[in-house]
């Protein structure tokens, strides 16, 4: 009956000095003042001190549960604000590029696609180039009358020349540097002009590309605009290794790169007895140009008269063989030493470097043009 009496008080949240009075004079009324009941009396007080210090830890955990957690200074951080993209994109207009590398011979791309109609229009136009294809597909419900598009590059890419395909009208690119190590080309095509990606239909556009230097590593990337759409052209990156125009630097940086893309470019052009035959002269090129780099002119002389004989008998224009006459008759290998063996040196390292791009010009890139 006692247990009962505290259990209730506890319940119902009654003070501790009220429930151990309770009890103390229950018992004591009871079973009056003996050892016996002193003895229990003290026990039911250890019982109730338990029984109270459970209470309070259950209305104190109530309590925390019922209260919201406390957030005294401290403010949930903002969240950076999103940047705003700088396109958009459309459902209706898909863009696809590559990039075709002469020393390969091949795309610069991971499907297994051949390609074979931009490999045709490259072989015909100019397959000794780099070039940056670009594909746009129209999906959409209308064709697409005017429309453009902007390149970003590096400033030592350089864009040689546009076309679009099925158009013989010439591009003109509009070139600016928003800072001094990029570059900015842009062209747009109006709708008077009547170049015209139909609908469910796509068209190509070619950019011929060139470089400072051979063996650099370039990107470039860009978007397609109409006048209710922009979609981004995804960067697209290359080693630009050796062409036409870097030739001459590749003989002297990188001779297996020049040996290869040369190799490369006569297969394509010419039969194999005449390849052989080019590859020839084009070897006896790069050995006077080493010899005069490295000023070691004791068989320069001799290479110059076989080179001038293969030269007259493939038929090469008078200027490139004028040339090697000229570098010949300088008579480098004359005995004098000192001063004039420098300046002799020069003069003939420039006149190597002038028979290298003539060569390549008259050989390689010579192409029909074809659109």
């Amino acid at each position: 009956m006692v247990v009962a009496v505290i259990i209730q008080a506890i319940n119902k949240g009654e003070g501790f000095s009220y429930v151990v009075i309770l009890i103390a004079l229950g018992v004591l009324a009871i079973m009056g003042i003996r050892i016996e009941s002193l003895a229990i009396v003290i026990a039911i007080l250890v019982g109730s001190i338990i029984l109270y210090s459970v209470y309070l830890i259950r209305s104190t955990s109530e309590e925390n549960q019922d209260e919201p957690p406390k957030t005294k200074g401290i403010q949930s951080p903002e969240l950076p604000a999103q940047p705003v993209e700088s396109m958009t994109a459309h459902p209706s207009i898909t863009i696809e590029r590559t990039i075709y590398d002469p020393l390969i011979r091949d795309f610069a791309i991971s499907s297994s696609r051949q390609l074979v109609n931009v490999r045709d229009w490259i072989n015909c136009h100019d397959p000794f180039s780099y070039w940056l294809v670009i594909c746009v597909h129209n999906h959409g419900n209308h064709p697409l009358d005017e429309w453009g598009i902007e390149l970003e590059s590096s400033s030592t890419l350089q864009i040689l020349e546009t076309v679009i395909e099925g158009s013989d009208e010439q591009v003109r690119l509009q070139v600016s540097n928003p800072k001094p190590w990029l570059q900015l080309s842009t062209f747009g095509v109006p709708h008077n002009r009547g170049i015209v990606i139909p609908r469910g239909g796509s068209r190509r556009v070619y950019i011929r590309l060139g470089s400072e230097a051979c063996g650099v590593s370039h990107s470039i990337k860009g978007r397609f605009i109409t006048s209710d759409a922009e979609v981004e052209i995804r960067e697209k990156q290359y080693q630009h290794s050796c062409d036409v125009a870097t030739l001459g630097v590749a003989i002297r940086q990188n001779p297996g790169i020049a040996l290869k893309y040369t190799e490369n470019a006569l297969m394509q052009r010419y039969d194999h007895k005449t390849v052989l035959s080019y590859l020839h002269t084009f070897r006896l090129i790069q050995e006077i140009d080493t010899c005069c780099r490295t000023k070691q002119f004791e068989d320069v002389n001799f290479k110059l008269y076989v080179l001038e004989d293969a030269l007259d008998k493939m038929g090469v224009s008078e200027r490139l063989v004028g040339l090697v006459k000229q570098l010949n008759a300088l008579d480098i290998d004359d005995g004098m030493g000192g001063s004039m063996l420098e300046i002799k040196a020069q003069r003939a390292e420039k006149m190597c470097k002038n028979i290298v791009d003539v060569w390549a010009n008259e050989v390689i890139a010579h192409p029909v043009r074809v659109r």
